[in-house]
């Protein structure tokens, strides 16, 4: 393969992505793995990734630079990537990339995070804050948006940066009440959504208090153990409450449209939600905007 002038990658704790991109961001080959930090023993992050992306260096223009973004940039990553505080403007990530030793003569550069703070309570994002960057490039918009996940990440875009972020704990406290705990005993693992029940834990979610809402999560186990409802729906009658308790919070006086920024599963989730509290949305692939803004992070930062 020809024509490679740069190489991207998304390094996640978990997982990790990368691209081959010739000179205007066209993918030239893509691939992906389990190998997220957590699965790189002994810190060998630079062992990890030759294995992984080795033969497109072989194939790659002199000097083609190769751009991260991540977790690879955390205290547990390659190397740390300083927060960026709020409000700040995109371009002001290419000028804060950190660089690592030349990788075969290719620069390498991590992205990033960025920092927010609310009542003096610190907020951090890694990844989510360059699909960002890829939305405000399609158009240019001053965008309310959430990119769901473990924790989702409410974020304003604003004159060309983000103005702020919220995180929302609501797929991390889904996972654990899904996996142990009262909750759990009753539940079906691996049951099919309930697009019923889900909409009922929406409903359930109307109106409630940080306090309220640990009252309406015992109802999980409560609607299971008087048969109101069959385990195999209780996982998403959990999830309405979680998810609603996240939405309602997020949206308190909105107006506009929310861009809905994932996958296609949890951005259908998030869709679905929304309409169903009144809120209208547009759902939004994260993949091509992550591309985006690496190949813009690597032009503003003069590597390509």
């Amino acid at each position: 393969m020809t024509g490679i002038s740069g190489i991207f990658a998304d390094w996640g704790t978990t997982n990790r992505r990368a691209w081959a991109v010739n000179r205007d961001g066209r993918v030239l080959d893509q691939r992906k793995d389990d190998q997220g930090l957590l699965g790189v023993k002994d810190r060998a992050f630079e062992a990890s990734f030759r294995g992984f992306i080795g033969d497109w260096l072989k194939d790659a223009a002199p000097n083609a630079p190769i751009v991260m973004a991540g977790m690879v940039g955390s205290k547990l990553g390659w190397r740390e990537a300083p927060y960026v505080a709020t409000p700040a403007r995109f371009t002001e990530i290419a000028r804060n990339l950190i660089a690592l030793p030349d990788l075969d003569g290719h620069p390498i550069r991590i992205a990033p995070g960025l920092s927010a703070r609310e009542a003096g309570r610190p907020d951090v994002m890694r990844g989510e804050e360059c699909q960002l960057y890829g939305l405000w490039l399609q158009a240019e918009e001053n965008r309310l948006c959430v990119l769901p996940g473990t924790h989702s990440k409410w974020a304003e875009i604003r004159d060309g940066g983000l103005a702020g972020f919220r995180t929302y704990m609501t797929g991390e406290l889904f996972a654990q009440l899904c996996a142990t705990g009262t909750l759990a005993q009753l539940m079906r693992p691996g049951a099919p959504h309930d697009d019923a029940a889900f909409r009922r834990g929406l409903a359930v979610s109307e109106g409630v208090s940080a306090g309220a809402l640990l009252n309406r999560l015992f109802s999980v186990r409560s609607l299971g153990l008087f048969a109101e409802l069959p385990g195999e729906a209780l996982a998403s009658y959990l999830s309405g409450i979680l998810i609603g308790a996240e939405l309602r919070d997020a949206t308190a006086g909105l107006t506009g449209t929310v861009a809905v920024i994932g996958s296609s599963k949890m951005t259908e989730l998030y869709v679905s939600a929304l309409a169903a509290i009144g809120v209208n949305s547009e759902p939004i692939d994260g993949d091509p905007l992550l591309r985006a803004a690496l190949l813009a992070i690597a032009r503003d930062a003069e590597l390509m």
